[in-house]
């Protein structure tokens, strides 16, 4: 008996390790690596658009890579739209407020709902008319 509690004991204390290491995981470090599109949609009102689904596909591959020195490429992935197009569609810098809920890119900022290891959900407001609030969704570009 006295085995098994302390083997239950071990595992837990394991458990706390594991979770408390991930926690401390910054989101910089988090955010710092290529992502690609998972979801993209556009609400107005009672109406919401799957923005993704109108996508071609030269955009859906573009790759969205955040680096550890505070800057943010947006680039074309396999596909482009056009032969003549550059690789690096968009670049800057990129940094949090203080409080880590929005993401500045270059002089536009976005309101980031979730940053996890495997998803990055982003969202700003599109002014009108009609006014939408796009959200849009990432995961690790592989």
């Amino acid at each position: 008996m006295k085995r098994i509690r302390f083997s239950l004991l071990l595992m837990a204390i394991f458990a706390i390790a594991g979770c408390s290491k991930e926690s401390n995981i910054s989101k910089a470090d988090l955010l710092s690596k290529a992502w690609k599109y998972k979801s993209f949609s556009a609400a107005a009102g009672a109406l919401t658009v799957d923005i993704l689904s109108q996508m071609r596909p030269c955009e859906l591959d573009d790759i969205y890579r955040f680096n550890s020195n505070k800057t943010f490429t947006v680039e074309e992935g396999a596909t482009k739209c056009a032969s003549t197009d550059p690789q690096i569609k968009e670049s800057g810098p990129w940094r949090f407020n203080a409080s880590e809920t929005k993401l500045y890119l270059g002089t536009d900022s976005v309101e980031v709902i979730d940053l996890t290891s495997t998803s990055l959900h982003l969202r700003f407001n599109e002014p009108g008319p009609p006014a939408a609030i796009i959200d849009v969704i990432y995961q690790p570009a592989q």
